[in-house]
């Protein structure tokens, strides 16, 4: 067990549409990080930044399309299997209070582990979603739903000491 994805915002502007991985094991293709319809990039170096997030709820956000997203596929011929993700993420003092992991595996119904609280402050926070997900053969999507205090608060991966997203897992 260990990384076999990773993500580091350092150098980012912000308003990125999209970021690449910057590791990933090699029997697995290159990820990508993107964010769902209803966000909005916001500018802020060094990590994967947004606005627009929903108000209230995780539920707000599913219904909202407010979640940044990134696919892990294995190559042909391999499988992978996921023990946690590590998440380092930056708000703003009005931006994200709660975060949950969900999946494709199940349509994005179910979180992956209990929702994560962020602190009322602007400091960097980690995260670790820890959940048993096996022998995946086919591509998965993984998904970070967020809510924030106020429509104009931003928040997003990043920001942090080296790696912003951290796979955990075997190829």
């Amino acid at each position: 067990w260990g990384q076999i994805l990773t993500f580091d915002f350092a150098g980012l502007a912000g308003g990125e549409t999209t970021a690449n991985s910057n590791s990933n094991n090699a029997n697995l293709t290159s990820s990508v990080i993107s964010r769902g319809a209803g966000l909005i990039a916001t500018a802020n170096g060094d990590r994967f930044n947004s606005n627009n997030w929903a108000l209230t709820s995780i539920a707000n956000a599913v219904s909202g399309n407010n979640y940044v997203e990134f696919t892990i596929t294995p190559n042909s011929g391999y499988q992978f299997s996921v023990s946690s993700i590590v998440v380092q993420w930056q708000r703003s003092s009005t931006g994200n209070t709660e975060i949950a992991l969900r999946s494709s595996v199940d349509g994005y119904t179910t979180n992956l582990d209990a929702l994560k609280s962020v602190v009322d402050n602007t400091s960097t926070q980690t995260f670790t979603f820890t959940f048993t997900q096996t022998n995946s053969t086919t591509a998965v999507t993984y998904r970070l739903y967020s809510y924030a205090e106020a429509a104009a608060g931003t928040g997003g991966p990043g920001d942090g000491t080296g790696n912003d997203i951290v796979v955990n897992g075997t190829v």
